[in-house]
């Protein structure tokens, strides 16, 4: 009902937050990094109660930002903990194409990281990989049912945005205007291999000081 209207929406905005913080408190802040966009989620309607519209700007860029960081952190995990999700992948082993389980869950790690980082930096393409996203999440559906539903509606509900509004400043501000398709190509594949070793080692870091 709060996100009826523009006015209500920070209501639903801080309900998530609440939440949020009830998820931190019973299974830990480690564990809910995985669920940093629903805070992008809270970000966009919280923006959207305001009557600037210049902060309505900032509502994309944060939720996808948000999104973008939630996928990326799942994927450094089944690189360092492929385990975790082999017990769940034999149940479903039809999912595997017949792979075995390590290069499977490889491939599955790195096509993750790749478009999660894609809706992060991406511009030309940016519409191809919210789909791919969407594809991967909407095919899962009827493999693991009724809750795998309910658990990926908000996040086909945020890749919709990009979808249909294409990019926004979170996109641009990667972008090297004074230099070239080559530049800019370098960069990018720069600040891939930066993000994945930054993440490898906050991940690392962020569960130490966890079980600390």
């Amino acid at each position: 009902m709060g996100m009826a209207w523009p006015g209500t929406c920070a209501v639903s905005a801080a309900g998530i937050c609440v939440l949020y913080a009830y998820g931190v408190d019973q299974y830990g802040f480690f564990h809910m990094l995985d669920y940093v966009y629903f805070l992008g989620m809270a970000a966009y309607l919280a923006l959207t109660s305001f009557p600037d519209a210049r902060w309505h700007r900032l509502r994309t860029p944060l939720m996808c930002g948000c999104l973008a960081f939630s996928l990326i952190w799942t994927a450094i995990e089944k690189l360092l903990y492929p385990q975790w999700s082999q017990q769940l992948m034999l149940k479903h082993a039809g999912m595997m194409m017949g792979m075995p389980f390590g290069l499977f869950i490889l491939i599955a790690a790195f096509v993750e990281f790749t478009l999660a980082f894609y809706l992060a930096t991406g511009r030309a393409l940016l519409r191809l990989g919210a789909v791919a996203l969407l594809l991967l999440f909407i095919s899962a559906m009827p493999e693991f049912g009724a809750r795998d539903v309910v658990g990926h509606f908000p996040l086909v509900a945020i890749l919709s945005v990009p979808f249909l509004t294409g990019c926004s400043a979170l996109q641009r501000f990667w972008r090297l205007p004074s230099f070239g398709i080559a530049a800019n190509a370098a960069m990018t594949c720069l600040l891939y291999a930066a993000v994945l070793s930054a993440f490898l080692l906050l991940y690392g870091g962020v569960q130490q000081i966890g079980q600390s």
